[in-house]
C-alpha cells in the first residue's frame, strides 16, 4: 500500500484545566487520507469537526495517539519544523475567506507572499494562470469588494493553490453561497484535485456539498467517528 498523506491512530484531544473535569473534543480517532483523495467531514456543531481540521492542519496537537504527515511523526517535530511543513504543504480555505476587500483579486492571491522583500515573478505568473483557469481572467484587477460570493471563493481557492500544497483544508466553503454557486465550487474542487493532484478535506453542514461526495464521507458525533 502506498504511503498515506495523513494518518491518525487512536488520536484523542482533551480540554480542561488541572483539577477540573476534562472534555473530549476527539476520542480514539483512526483516520487515513491518501495523496489526491477528497474527503468530506460532517457532523453537528460540537461534534469535533473543527478540532479535527486543526490537528490535520498542524494548528493543534493531539493529547494522545499518533499523527503522521507524509510518513513523519508530527509529535517528533519541533515548532519550526511543523511551521515549515504547514507553510509549504498545507493550504486553508476559511468560510469567511479572509480576503482583503480593498485589494484586487490578484493582490489577494499574492498576499501570503507580501512578507517577502518582493514578489517573485514565477509567483505572479502562477497566480495569473490560476485566476484565468478559475474563470476570473477579467476580474484580475478588480477589487474583491466588487466580486460576487462565488468569485470571492474562487480567489480564495487560487490563493490556497498558489504554493502547490499536498493538502487543501476547506472549512464550510459554501457558507453564504446560493445552491448554484455551491455546485460550481464543488465542481471546481473536484476538477482541481484532478489537475493539481492535491488532497482535499472539506468540513461542512451543507447537503449540497455532502450529497455529491457521499461516498467519501466521514461522520463525527461527540468526538467519535460514527457510521
Amino acid at each position: 500500500m502506498a504511503e498515506a498523506l495523513v494518518e491518525l491512530c487512536g488520536v484523542s484531544r482533551m480540554y480542561g484545566r488541572p483539577g477540573q473535569p476534562t472534555f473530549a473534543a476527539l476520542e480514539d480517532i483512526d483516520f487515513r487520507m491518501d495523496p489526491g483523495e477528497i474527503r468530506v467531514v460532517v457532523g453537528p456543531s460540537g461534534s469535533g469537526k473543527t478540532t479535527l481540521l486543526q490537528i490535520l492542519g498542524l494548528l493543534d496537537a493531539p493529547t494522545s495517539g499518533i499523527h503522521r504527515f507524509l510518513g513523519r511523526d508530527v509529535a517528533a517535530l519541533d515548532d519550526r519544523e511543523r511551521t515549515r511543513l504547514r507553510a509549504h504543504r498545507i493550504s486553508f480555505m476559511f468560510q469567511d475567506n479572509w480576503l482583503l476587500p480593498w485589494l484586487t483579486a490578484l493582490e489577494n492571491v499574492l498576499a501570503p507572499q507580501l512578507h517577502l522583500a518582493r514578489i517573485q515573478k514565477r509567483d505572479r505568473l502562477q497566480a495569473l494562470e490560476l485566476l484565468e483557469r478559475l474563470g476570473l481572467g477579467r476580474q484580475i484587477d478588480q477589487r474583491v469588494s466588487e466580486l460576487s460570493g462565488g468569485q470571492r471563493q474562487r480567489v480564495c481557492l487560487a490563493r490556497a493553490l498558489l504554493k502547490k500544497p499536498s493538502l487543501v483544508i476547506a472549512d464550510e466553503p459554501s457558507a453564504s453561497l446560493d445552491s448554484c454557486t455551491t455546485a460550481e465550487v464543488v465542481d471546481l474542487l473536484l476538477d482541481l484535485r484532478e489537475r493539481e493532484g492535491c488532497a482535499i478535506l472539506i468540513a461542512t453542514h451543507d447537503p449540497a456539498v455532502i450529497q455529491p461526495l457521499s461516498s467519501n464521507r466521514l461522520a463525527l458525533h461527540d468526538g467519535r467517528i460514527v457510521p
